[in-house]
């Protein structure tokens, strides 16, 4: 009897918990703002309420679908806090992942333009999404067995928009982590995602905001009874708050979508908005504070949502589900298969891809490979996945090559050398494979032109050919003391073959014989007019050693280069003098930059520079200048407080000591020392006593001090700096926006 009783009340709760209302949990789009629903995740599941299924749009995708496959609330905190999003919310690559051999010809570009035989091609968004995409499939990879999105432990269903006809697209199976790429593909910033639907017809969908960022309708169709929507969403501007032109375009732009979310939020059982204060859709760098706000509206609204969850069927706390803990950070790959439709890329990828495969494999490390190939500047979009083999998974990697022409540009402003524009005709594998020949046009008050040809294997240590030929117009100045006596302009025609080997992923040099004529004219009219030229052929060999993780504000590594220059025959003429032979002119210089992370977000850097010429006679282009760096111009140097070509010396040496603060993200304020030595020479410096060089000739001092802000931003960097020189009390200011060409 007891038996039967037993079962009988076995059979009752298997039917009270078969016959319990489905709950389904819809999330928004809303960038950053998104964020929040880890927070509103967390204290479900502390409340007991656990979702049978869920429906997510755009960041409501990322959330969502990362939660139905299996992450815990504690994981999803962890990954929100640990990602830096607006580094992943673009498409530039740390120089790091920049072939040593391409880092000077493939960097310093806002916008970029491959060309076809039809001419250039725009973008379709200001974004590719390839950093975007590689997170992606690293985080969703646990996946990979799923044929079916209600396969997952949780039914999930991501939204897109069609743009060709205006509706949603839901995703209900395909590789998740293309259907997260395609529902936060935000129009004009992301580039479309093109997929084929299951009636074999082509789609080309953007973020799914568009038409129904709240997919309440989505979990309803999934099989919710109940529905608990999460809205993050903004709502109209008030008639206040519509006060500028961007505001009223952007709330013409919003009409649509507003009128959309309304009808979905008419669906929805339950509507949790979670109140996040000031914070937008792109506050990335408040992903913690966001997650904590949501929590705290989930926490305000649970007796409310408790009381009509009990009161439709649904017990709380309800059962709570079996939950095997992800692990995500690595993975057993048995092999690697390329598919790549052009046998040229294909070698390079063969060639550039190496991990210890068969082996455990670390998300770290296959995301460096990946980036790797990203910075070749090879391809221009790579997919990858696993399919799951009997001993581990085999990883394949799909790539689509960059086409074989690309036109870029970029502009900057410089408070001393003005306003000027850079246009760029890169060619690849145009004189054999995984060559590069590009072509520089600075346009500006003081133009420029380059052309550089390099051809090298793509092995390590790499072997290849350099040639290069170069006109440059600067500007060029005069001091005596502190007075200003003269401006002019220098002409400076350079030609260059070399060879060159890539020591490794950090270490380059370069060796092999130039010619140059620098000459100078007076930038006005003067009574006295005066001429310059110096002619030369010379030997020269550089060594470079780059471990910096970036190029634009680094937070971690080192440069350092060093350059010697022997002349093989050349002549100069000074003013009123006739053209003399140059003799055995040698020049030496050397720098090194290391940046160390101190404490929290604070770094320490110094910076050390020496360098001299051996010349006969002193010639005004035949000297290293101190005061301001120049783009193309190996010889300038950076002293704080001196002026561009402030001082002409035939010998240096400073070093620079600093601290930087990067307050926020990618804002940075420093503060700078600096001391050094020179030397001004009307013969030949060096002269070697006992074995030695003598320091004594180095005898002028210089010192000062710099303030700098910058700003790594999506155009380049932004930088100003006040300098102070103590010696005289001068102080210079520098505005400075873009990249340095």
């Amino acid at each position: 009897m007891n038996k039967v009783f037993l079962i009988l009340l076995f059979a009752a709760n298997l039917l009270s918990a078969q016959d319990r209302p489905t709950l389904g949990l819809a999330l928004s789009g809303g960038g950053a703002k998104g964020l929040a629903h880890i927070g509103v995740i967390q204290e479900l599941e502390n409340a007991g309420i656990y979702p049978d299924l869920v429906s997510g749009t755009s960041m409501g995708s990322i959330v969502g679908g990362l939660y139905a496959i299996g992450y815990s609330p504690s994981q999803l905190k962890r990954i929100a806090g640990d990602i830096s999003w607006t580094d992943y919310f673009s498409d530039s690559y740390a120089s790091s992942f920049v072939p040593i051999e391409q880092r000077r010809l493939s960097q310093g570009y806002q916008l970029s333009f491959p060309i076809d035989t039809g001419g250039i091609v725009l973008p379709r968004g200001l974004l590719e999404g390839r950093k975007i995409q590689t997170l992606l499939s690293l985080l969703f990879s646990p996946a990979r067995n799923a044929s079916s999105f209600d396969d997952f432990p949780l039914p999930f269903r991501a939204i897109a928009t069609d743009i060709v006809t205006g509706e949603a697209y839901t995703f209900r199976d395909g590789e998740i982590q293309h259907a997260i790429r395609a529902s936060m593909a935000i129009p004009s910033i992301f580039a479309p995602v093109s997929v084929t639907d299951a009636e074999g017809k082509d789609r080309l969908l953007v973020d799914g905001l568009v038409v129904r960022n709240l997919p309440a309708s989505d979990a309803i169709d999934l099989g919710a009874d109940l529905v608990l929507a999460v809205d993050v969403g903004a709502p109209l501007a008030k008639k206040e708050e519509l006060n500028n032109i961007i505001s009223i375009l952007q709330q013409t732009a919003d009409f649509g979508s507003i009128k959309y979310n309304e009808q979905q939020r008419e669906l929805a059982d339950f509507i949790i908005d979670p109140d996040l204060g000031e914070f937008t859709a792109i506050s990335y760098d408040s992903a913690d504070s966001i997650v904590k706000l949501g929590a705290a509206s989930t926490r305000a609204a649970l007796p409310e949502l408790i009381r009509q969850l009990e009161s439709s069927g649904i017990a709380v706390p309800m059962e709570a589900p079996e939950r095997k803990e992800i692990e995500a950070d690595s993975l057993f790959l048995t092999g690697v298969r390329f598919e790549c439709d052009d046998p040229a890329a294909t070698r390079i990828l063969e060639k550039l891809f190496y991990l210890g495969i068969p082996g455990l494999v670390t998300n770290d490390q296959l995301e460096n490979q990946i980036n790797k190939l990203y910075g070749s500047n090879f391809f221009t979009l790579i997919n990858f996945s696993f399919l799951p083999t009997v001993d581990g998974n085999e990883l394949i990697i799909s790539a689509k090559p960059v086409l074989d022409w690309q036109m870029r540009l970029s502009v900057s402003y410089d408070s001393d050398y003005e306003i000027a524009m850079l246009v760029n005709l890169s060619g690849r594998n145009v004189i054999g494979n995984g060559s590069l020949l590009s072509f520089d046009a600075r346009i500006s008050q003081f133009p420029r032109a380059s052309l550089d040809y390099i051809l090298y294997t793509q092995t390590r240590p790499s072997i290849g050919v350099h040639l290069s030929g170069s006109a440059n117009f600067y500007p060029g100045r005069l001091y005596d003391g502190d007075d200003l006596i003269s401006e002019f302009r220098a002409h400076h025609f350079t030609s260059r073959l070399a060879a060159f080997s890539g020591l490794g992923e950090n270490r380059y040099l370069e060796a092999g014989l130039f010619s140059e004529n620098l000459s100078s004219n007076d930038r006005f009219i003067t009574l006295v007019p005066t001429e310059n030229i110096l002619n030369r052929q010379a030997f020269y060999a550089e060594l470079v050693r780059d471990t910096y993780d970036r190029a634009i504000f680094p937070r971690k590594g080192a440069r350092t280069d060093i350059y010697v220059q022997r002349s093989l025959g050349g002549r100069e003429k000074k003013t009123d003098a006739d053209f003399n032979d140059l003799g055995s002119n040698l020049v030496v210089t050397a720098t090194h930059r290391q940046v160390n992370k101190l404490i929290g977000k604070v770094s320490g850097i110094l910076e050390l520079a020496g360098g001299f010429v051996q010349h006969n006679r002193r010639n005004v282009l035949n000297q290293l200048y101190l005061g301001r760096p120049l783009a193309k111009e190996p010889f300038f140097f950076n002293v704080y407080g001196k002026r561009h070509m402030e001082l002409a010396v035939s010998g240096f040496v400073t070093a620079a000591f600093g601290l930087r603060l990067e307050a926020g993200n990618n804002n940075f304020i420093g503060l700078h020392y600096q001391y050094g030595r020179y030397a001004i020479s009307e013969e030949r410096l060096v002269r070697l006593e006992n074995g030695l060089l003598n320091p004594d000739r180095f005898n002028e001092n210089i010192s000062g001090f710099a303030l700098t802000l910058g700003s790594d931003t999506f155009l380049g960097p932004l930088q100003f700096n006040a300098e102070y020189d103590p010696s005289d009390g001068s102080k210079n200011y520098n505005l400075h926006f873009g990249y340095y060409f």
